[in-house]
Formats: structure tokens, C-alpha cells, sequence
């Protein structure tokens, strides 16, 4: 028995160490190994629930920045039309003042 046991551990202790491992491994419950599962995946979710939620603030930012741009370039276009407008008004007047109409 001794003799195929020194086989399998080849001298070096690699199964005796591996064996070691395997048992402390196996003293947990499986309630404990559960558990330990349940928190690392809840884990995972917060922390990809944070970088969703990093990333939907940053594209809410981004939409709201382009409105913003959108009702300022809109209000200036009306702006200049409006100037624009005027001017053509006012050349009209000039114009009829000095036909004498």
C-alpha cells in the first residue's frame, strides 16, 4: 500500500498537497458554498448595475447637451430670420421714402 501510494505522489508531494486541498475544500456546507456563490454574483450585479448606470448617465447627459444645442440653434435661426426680416422691411420703407409714394 505504501509503495503505490509513493507512486502516485511521484516523490514530489504534488497528490499529497492536492489531496489536502480537496478535503479543507470539502469541510464547507454546501449551505456556505451557496451562500459564498449567491454573494459573489450578487457582486457582479452591483457592479454592473454602476457601470450601466455610469454609462445611462452618460448618454442622458449627452442627450440633454444636444437638446440644449438644438432650442439654442433654433433660437437664434428664428433670431436671424427675424433680423433678416426687418432689414427687408426697413429697405422697403427707404425705398418707398425715396420714390416719394
Amino acid at each position: 500500500m505504501q509503495q503505490v501510494l509513493r507512486a502516485m505522489t511521484g516523490g514530489s508531494g504534488v497528490l499529497a498537497v492536492l489531496c489536502v486541498f480537496l478535503l479543507l475544500g470539502g469541510c464547507r456546507t454546501p449551505q456556505e458554498r451557496r451562500a459564498d456563490v449567491v454573494g459573489t454574483i450578487d457582486a457582479l450585479t452591483e457592479s454592473a448595475s454602476g457601470a450601466f448606470s455610469a454609462a445611462r448617465i452618460g448618454v442622458r447627459g449627452a442627450v440633454d447637451a444636444g437638446t440644449v444645442v438644438v432650442g439654442t440653434v433654433k433660437d437664434t435661426t428664428t433670431d436671424i430670420a427675424d433680423r433678416a426680416d426687418k432689414i427687408r422691411r426697413g429697405t422697403e420703407l427707404i425705398r418707398e421714402g425715396l420714390g416719394g409714394n
